[in-house]
């Protein structure tokens, strides 16, 4: 009987013993997928931070391509995509728009060495390559007629604006100055075939795909202006970058009528001050320019 008892006790205690080491992986085994979950919130929180306005401005692109304010034919109701400013250092992306700021680490080390230089400038392409595609795909990528019908002027208004630091600048030393281009032949697992080593830009956004598109960056981007010149998409280190969309003057629709491209031409149904319809045709496009150049390409910013 005695025996038996501590049998008993032996195999309460060994359940007792077992359970708390149950409970303690589980508790570790929690602990480890809960620091896991936070780290995946805080990386998609920064993701949907950086981007958080782009749904805002789709729907607002939609009301003023499809609505007028009642009785004011002639008034479009207001676009609502603000302009976001990235700035780019060696170790972070940092995102501002309307005071709100994030930032995204690039982790590529501190640019000592030819194949820190060439992650960086890799991860670099994505970050612009993303910029890129925000603002032409939260315009539905030129299909609709936006901003105010009746102006003959180009009117534009600016995405995004990418600047580089003092530092990232003094580390790529004289190189900074020219077209950046890939260091050395270093392995990008984002770019098996090696295709972005010799002008990396052009080649990034024609070798990569957005998420969720079967078609590569640089087929998104391309518009009706790309059939006439050709787009650049290059950028250099000690200048800043714009990301822009404008809406085309009837000049430069003349231009494309002339090229031969008049049956592709999209048309827009709207009314004059007397109620009666017209149709009027409209071009968009998008374009990658120097900062300091937006003046040239853009009559109106919006």
């Amino acid at each position: 009987m005695r025996l038996k008892k501590e049998n008993m006790e032996k195999s309460a205690y060994k359940k007792a013993q077992e359970w708390g080491m149950s409970l303690t992986s589980m508790l570790i085994l929690g602990l480890f997928f809960l620091g896991i979950g936070l780290l995946l919130i805080r990386e998609i929180g920064a993701a949907m931070a950086t981007g958080y306005d782009k749904q805002a401005c789709k729907t607002s692109v939609v009301y003023n391509a499809k609505f007028r304010i009642p009785f004011i034919e002639r008034e479009e109701l207001a676009v609502d995509c603000p302009t976001r400013y990235i700035t780019i250092d060696s170790g972070n992306v940092h995102y501002e728009t309307r005071g709100k700021k994030v930032k995204t680490k690039i982790k590529c080390g501190n640019l000592g060495s030819k194949e820190e230089k060439d992650c960086w400038v890799g991860r670099v392409n994505e970050v612009i390559a993303g910029a890129m595609f925000d603002c032409w795909d939260q315009f539905a990528a030129g299909q609709v007629a936006v901003f105010s019908k009746y102006q003959v002027e180009r009117q534009c208004l600016i995405c995004s604006r990418v600047d580089f630091s003092p530092g990232v600048v003094s580390q790529f030393g004289p190189s900074a100055r020219s077209y950046i281009s890939f260091y050395g032949g270093i392995e990008d697992k984002k770019d098996s075939k090696g295709l972005a080593k010799m002008n990396p830009m052009k080649d990034y956004l024609q070798t990569h795909k957005p998420i969720n598109h079967e078609i590569t960056y640089y087929n998104f981007l391309n518009d009706l202006t790309d059939t006439v010149r050709l787009p650049s998409y290059d950028y250099q280190l000690d200048r800043a970058y714009a990301a822009v969309f404008i809406a085309l003057n009837q000049y430069q629709i003349n231009t494309l009528k002339d090229a031969a491209l008049d049956k592709i031409l999209r048309w827009v149904k709207i009314k004059d001050d007397q109620g009666n319809t017209q149709d009027i045709q409209f071009v968009n496009s998008f374009k990658w320019v120097p900062y300091d150049e937006v003046k040239d390409a853009c009559d109106i910013l919006v």
